[in-house]
């Protein structure tokens, strides 16, 4: 059992508390209900809100843990942030877009300045956790940022006050993991290898931003599916516009061409990588 994110980054403000259970052993954090804290309850591998619950009593949490039984091996217990930001008084989070590309032993990652905000389908009321549409944002609701954010809270307020949060949590997650990014093709002369990874970044109503996750599976690419529709197995999360300029900024970063000038993408970290450093042949 892992008690919190600091064993791992350190104690950041963007942290939320949380354990990593094993479903054998969720017992082991019953004190953590002693409290007046509100916890998110969801799978370590699940997808697309299931299974999840919200509640500061052992007793439903055990219960949840007793009637779905075996299907998942591991759990997420996190804190949950009960004064979320709102639109239109519906709680929202925000999808964030970054890009890792490893040549030979230099590692770059980038931020993508362009993403989604996922809005819950009924309006907010805290508390009332009996109504999962109150609380889970849905990838139905979706309004790109910046344009949509300062639509609805000021001019530039993205960029002053959103913008450069992101840019420390992925830059400080990037950090404790790049060395395990290892190419699969590594033992081809000048190879090149990268990787796509989806942040769900959750923002209160002092613009406080917080970590909730990161993706690195299925993160609404699907080219299948028609756009807005959600509900399938591959939904399109996305715009024609929206995917196709987001996969043109990065094949301009694959390729070196005028990266540095390129507008939609964030160089924010980078790093020669040591040849004798060990990998574990992880890829994030």
């Amino acid at each position: 059992m892992l008690f919190r994110s600091s064993n791992i980054i350190g104690k950041k403000k963007y942290l939320l508390d949380y354990y990593i259970i094993d479903r054998s052993n969720y017992y082991k954090i019953k004190q953590i209900f002693n409290n007046n804290d509100y916890w998110i309850i969801k799978p370590g591998h699940g997808l697309r809100q299931q299974d999840i619950i919200i509640t500061n009593t052992y007793k439903i949490f055990e219960n949840h843990m007793i009637n779905i039984g075996d299907k998942y091996n591991n759990w997420i217990i996190q804190k949950y942030i009960t004064n979320p930001l709102l639109i239109n008084n519906k709680k929202c989070h925000l999808r964030v877009y970054c890009f890792v590309k490893r040549h030979n032993n230099l590692f770059e990652s980038y931020l993508y300045k362009k993403g989604y905000i996922y809005v819950a389908d009924k309006e907010y009321i805290n508390k009332n956790f009996k109504n999962p549409e109150i609380h889970l944002t849905s990838s139905c609701n979706n309004l790109e940022f910046p344009k949509m954010f300062d639509k609805y809270f000021g001019f530039k307020t993205f960029k002053n006050k959103i913008y450069p949060q992101l840019k420390e949590i992925i830059r400080d997650t990037i950090k404790v993991s790049y060395k395990d990014f290892n190419c699969p093709n590594n033992k081809i002369d000048d190879y090149t290898c990268y990787k796509f990874i989806g942040y769900d970044i959750i923002l209160d109503n002092k613009f406080n931003a917080y970590l909730m996750e990161a993706n690195s599976r299925v993160i609404g690419m699907a080219s299948t599916d028609a756009p807005g529709n959600c509900k399938s197995i591959n939904p399109s999360l996305q715009t024609p516009k929206f995917k196709k300029d987001l996969m043109y900024d990065m094949m301009n970063i694959i390729l070196n061409i005028n990266t540095n000038d390129n507008s939609n993408f964030d160089l924010i970290f980078k790093k020669n990588i040591k040849i004798l450093e060990n990998f574990n042949n992880k890829s994030y």
